[in-house]
């Protein structure tokens, strides 16, 4: 016999696997996500990603004990919770129609993702990110330009090797040009790790949420702190349910929230989570402008 599935239960698998490809650009930062409960104004301690120092190995003062890490850890005060959400009269769940519901998972993922990476790039700015290298032009970028952006970075202490490159669309779409990686038979995924790979940094992503007049950035994980915790009512008892769900692959959890009117009998089905970045190091950042 088939399995048969709600709409709820649809939209809670689908709002993940059309927001986790979208939020790809926050692997460029130390991101700390968990399905913890916190209420806004509360804070969390986020260590940052920084690299170890190799040495020889010692029996006596380098060994396997090894001191406590010493990473910088950043303070992320969550703001206002995010929410999206919805309404369906009874006629729309009862006449259950799956593709609608998918749709609506994908396009309210794209919501979602949109707003958490607007936040999170807000901060790229000339005051917490004084770093700064120009390009010609804000809607081409050439080899020698990309190889300019590197050595300026590896200049000012960055590993390009562990750095992400992001770029707004317009220079994005110019660098899979410059590198011809839009090969059929590839996978987004494969096609990324091409590109990277061809450009000599760990990660590269279109990143559209970028601040008016920034087209790109170049950074170690250490430059921003991104953290994401769920955010749920007090109480179960008034909603036909409230769960937690969670992305398998990158932790970000939010709240499922399906309450149902009682006067209307119209179902509200909302996904609810608090997310917010901080500055971790600013000298681990490189912002890409264009020329004045």
């Amino acid at each position: 016999m088939a399995t048969t599935f709600t709409g709820q239960e649809i939209y809670s698998k689908e709002v993940f696997k059309a927001l986790t490809p979208q939020l790809a650009p926050l692997k460029a930062f130390s991101t700390d996500f968990s399905q913890e409960a916190k209420q806004p104004g509360e804070s969390v301690s986020v260590q940052l990603v920084e690299a170890d120092t190799v040495a020889d190995f010692n029996a006596t003062s380098n060994n396997f004990k090894r001191a406590a890490s010493t990473n910088k850890k950043v303070t992320v005060t969550f703001g206002a919770a995010k929410i999206v959400g919805f309404n369906v009269t009874p006629y729309q769940r009862n006449n259950f129609n799956p593709g609608w519901w998918k749709q609506k998972a994908e396009v309210n993922a794209d919501t979602l993702a949109d707003t958490i990476l607007t936040g999170a790039c807000s901060i790229i700015t000339e005051a917490n990110f004084a770093k700064v290298k120009t390009i010609a032009s804000n809607s081409t970028i050439t080899l020698a330009e990309l190889s300019a952006i590197k050595s300026y970075a590896a200049k000012q202490t960055l590993n390009p090797k562990r750095c992400a490159l992001g770029l707004d669309l317009e220079l994005f779409a110019e660098l899979e040009r410059l590198y011809n990686t839009a090969k059929s038979g590839l996978t987004h995924a494969q096609a990324m790790s091409e590109l990277a790979a061809a450009v000599g940094v760990k990660q590269v992503f279109a990143v559209p949420q970028l601040p008016n007049g920034l087209l790109g950035f170049i950074c170690e994980p250490s430059a921003i702190a991104v953290a994401g915790r769920n955010f749920r009512p007090c109480s179960d008892k008034p909603y036909e349910s409230v769960q937690e769900i969670m992305d398998p692959e990158s932790g970000i959890g939010m709240t499922l929230v399906d309450y149902v009117d009682g006067d209307t009998g119209n179902e509200n089905i909302s996904a609810t989570g608090l997310f917010n970045a901080a500055v971790g190091v600013g000298d681990a950042l490189v912002r890409i402008t264009k020329a004045s």
